[in-house]
């Protein structure tokens, strides 16, 4: 649904979007973990449809996107992916932190400080989990669709973040030719919390904006 949204709102020519774009208006997008994947799949969608039809997007900027998850990435741990896999759809409707599995899986992982102090309701479920990296590794599979389209991109890549992994991002990223700076920084996985860093990325739209 929101990947259907996004092709609606940002890439079909009746949108508020190519409005704007007429009038020469700026216009930047600003993702935040799971709607990188939203919006790049919703940008190859378009693409596949009209690849010369695309809105004119001056800037994104993704923070620490989810491409998959960290520690199970089929394109990094292709056998773990398959046993957490195997796990998910037994617990598809549970949280990711309540199942004892899951919680060995965490410790493993050096993230027991996640389970003491983060209510695991307020993450996603394991079958959410699975729909969203199933997206991810399509994503994999087609990163150099028609590449050259693309708007030029920015990512923030958290080293320790500790739902998306940071090395399938920055390899997904690093393999498309747009993508103009791939920020590592030491943030978690709530990049925009950080004043620091939302002020670096304010300043890379103001000067892709002059």
């Amino acid at each position: 649904e929101n990947i259907t949204r996004m092709e609606s709102s940002i890439f079909n020519e009746q949108s508020i979007v190519h409005s704007l774009k007429q009038e020469n208006a700026p216009l930047f997008v600003l993702t935040h973990s799971t709607s990188a994947t939203v919006f790049e799949t919703a940008q190859m969608n378009a693409k596949s449809e009209d690849p010369y039809g695309l809105p004119d997007i001056d800037f994104v900027v993704h923070t620490n996107p989810f491409i998959n998850a960290r520690g199970v990435s089929n394109e990094l741990n292709p056998i773990l992916s398959r046993i957490y896999s195997w796990h998910a759809k037994r617990h598809s409707n549970e949280h990711a932190g309540i199942p004892l599995m899951d919680r060995a899986f965490y410790y493993v992982q050096g993230l027991t400080e996640q389970l003491i102090n983060e209510d695991p309701r307020g993450r996603p479920t394991h079958g959410q989990v699975l729909e969203i990296a199933e997206y991810g590794n399509k994503l994999l599979e087609s990163r150099h669709f028609a590449e050259l389209n693309d708007p030029p991109v920015a990512v923030f890549v958290s080293t320790n973040d500790d739902f998306a992994c940071p090395k399938v991002a920055e390899n997904y990223f690093r393999d498309k030719m747009n993508t103009t700076y791939i920020c590592k920084e030491v943030a978690g996985h709530n990049v925009l919390l950080q004043p620091e860093l939302r002020d670096k990325v304010i300043a890379l739209m103001e000067n892709e904006a002059k």
